[in-house]
């Protein structure tokens, strides 16, 4: 017999049958949070993606993912048919209720973000590296990347723009860095000889100028979207930042040394970063550290940077910070946050990552952060 709940009828108490139908175990029950309970409501697909031997499987909608976990119930739960010609299920009368079946364990799920570090893990490998590259082994299949990643359609074409995934005939490949810095120089090169303004630049006549030197039109699309902004109607705008680190990047690896004498670092910086792209120290977060460690030139003592990519850190966010903190034993904000950043989402936070993986400390009145 079951009791009827305080807001039912008149009637208190109903028989309870177990019905010609039930099987024990046979009802998937799962705990839905409102964003995905409307998704269902409004007749979305959904899609289960199986797991890797880093990762469980994980359920997607059109813009979410969910991790999926087993979770045992504490007491028994029975299904109950509703009564013919109703669809209250609380409703109570002198017929038997027939139970439908019984479960003993329920699926919780926990909206979760992509991995880059699944991204980097299939498109590293085979990066484009020019006009003599056979563009059917390069990348992967785009219809395989996206049916690998663990995430959502809408959630991959955002990673697939953050990490500047280039696609074109039906590959996803990324740029080799080397070779989209040879782009870079012919795209501002063309740019100046052909008077054209860097905040709205002319994909299509850039990259017909280009065709000269045998640089594909995706390749020109390519550098632009990661050095600028997609303005619409085939027009960019180049961002003087995001140039003047790559032209940092380009001083760094010509040399086996990662150590710079600050002041010649800049010095040789500008001359290549050219006069429309003033550079500053500040554009370095996440790629190199200003040390107070001297050296002595003649009678000039300066401070050392050093090359320290955030790109070549782990991904998992435990071994980045056991990484941070081998590179050096105290952080201030300024210099840690450019290094978590790319690894935090709305469920993860910079502050939470700090909360867990560091001890944060004053000194004269800055903060710092040094390792658990």
């Amino acid at each position: 017999m079951a009791e009827a709940p305080a807001a039912a009828p008149s009637r208190l108490v109903t028989p309870l049958v177990f019905g010609e139908t039930f099987g024990a175990n046979d009802i998937s029950l799962w705990q839905l949070d409102d964003h995905l309970a409307q998704q269902i409501d409004a007749g979305a697909p959904l899609e289960i993606k199986a797991g890797t031997e880093n990762a469980g499987a994980v359920l997607c909608s059109t813009d979410a993912t969910y991790t999926i976990k087993i979770a045992d119930v504490t007491d028994a739960h029975y299904f109950v048919q509703p009564e013919e010609g109703t669809k209250d299920p609380l409703v109570f009368s002198d017929e038997p209720r027939h139970i439908r079946g019984n479960v003993s364990s329920y699926f919780e799920l926990h909206r979760t973000a992509p991995s880059s570090e699944q991204l980097m893990r299939l498109l590293r490998p085979q990066p484009y590296t020019g006009p003599t590259a056979d563009l059917a082994s390069i990348g992967i299949s785009s219809a395989a990347l996206r049916q690998s990643l663990l995430a959502s359609a809408t959630e991959i074409d955002q990673l697939l723009r953050l990490h500047d995934v280039v696609e074109h005939d039906g590959r996803a490949f990324l740029l080799e860095p080397s070779y989209a810095r040879e782009v870079l120089d012919h795209i501002l090169t063309t740019a100046a000889a052909e008077d054209l303004e860097l905040t709205q630049l002319p994909l299509n006549v850039v990259a017909g100028k280009l065709v000269e030197f045998d640089v594909p039109h995706f390749a020109v699309r390519g550098v632009l979207h990661a050095h600028g902004e997609d303005l619409g109607d085939g027009l960019f705008k180049v961002d003087p930042i995001k140039v003047c680190r790559t032209r940092a990047i380009e001083i760094f690896v010509a040399t086996d040394n990662p150590d710079w004498q600050l002041s010649s670092f800049l010095n040789t910086w500008q001359n290549l970063a050219g006069d429309e792209c003033p550079v500053d120290v500040s554009m370095l977060g996440g790629l190199a550290l200003v040390s107070e460690r001297a050296v002595t030139t003649g009678d000039e003592d300066n401070r050392i940077i050093t090359y320290f990519p955030e790109s070549e850190l782990p991904q998992q966010v435990k071994a980045r910070f056991q990484a941070l903190f081998r590179q050096q034993p105290i952080w201030t904000d300024a210099e840690i946050r450019p290094y978590l950043t790319p690894l935090s989402t709305k469920y993860q936070t910079v502050e939470q990552m700090l909360l867990q993986h560091a001890r944060l400390f004053t000194r004269k009145g800055v903060k710092l952060y040094n390792a658990k």
